[in-house]
């Protein structure tokens, strides 16, 4: 349990000193501190591996019967197509440790998307730390991200107090496709496409990022 805390803490010392101005911030001490934290991250996880507390499995569950209905020839944009209430009574979920969340395909999603593929990018092009911030209640308002070899670990501040979650980066790619490929699929089977909908691009070749 003392292992368990020590991890927690230094995440939450990572997060805020993230959340500081760029005055307060020494680059040369503060990267120093992230390879301390870093290293010492490495051992408390091993730690935490052996007493079986850490889990790395995440997983999206999408709906197979998720319809958008008939479309609606004034929306423009994807969060504009998705956001209606046949949409937003329809619902993925989204697993990680022991922890479960309930997410609708409207509202709750729909503008977080290009924050999604951006994270995607991301993670794609090898960047060693970076921020993604949702707009949807229904996520979590910052993930700092960090990619290591072949893992992200992902930190943030929500309602219940910090939370952290490390994982196969393949893994996390593969669960976020499953999600943007239906959505995709759907939007084209009610009629949606790059012509009627400007951000439609944001789904299209999503296999650049396999």
């Amino acid at each position: 349990m003392q292992v368990y805390f020590l991890h927690n803490a230094l995440r939450r010392i990572t997060f805020q000193i993230y959340k500081l101005p760029n005055i307060y911030k020494e680059e040369d001490v503060i990267s120093s501190f992230f390879t301390y934290v870093f290293l010492l991250e490495k051992i408390v996880m091993q730690k935490l591996n052996v007493l079986g507390v850490s889990k790395v499995e995440f997983e999206i569950i999408i709906n197979p019967n998720f319809k958008i209905g008939i479309r609606d020839p004034e929306d423009t944009t994807i969060s504009e197509a998705l956001d209606n209430r046949h949409v937003n009574n329809q619902h993925f979920t989204m697993k990680w440790h022991d922890t479960s969340l309930r997410i609708n395909y409207g509202t709750q999603i729909a503008d977080g998307i290009s924050d999604v593929v951006r994270m995607l990018e991301a993670i794609k092009e090898r960047e060693e730390r970076f921020v993604v911030t949702f707009p949807s209640q229904a996520f979590f308002e910052t993930w700092i991200c960090k990619i290591e070899k072949c893992d992200i670990n992902i930190n943030w501040d929500s309602r219940d107090g910090y939370e952290s979650i490390t994982m196969k980066t393949d893994l996390f790619i593969k669960e976020w496709l499953k999600l943007l490929q239906q959505l995709r699929q759907v939007l084209r089977e009610t009629g949606y496409n790059g012509t009627n909908l400007v951000d439609f691009d944001l789904l299209e070749n999503l296999e650049r990022f396999h």
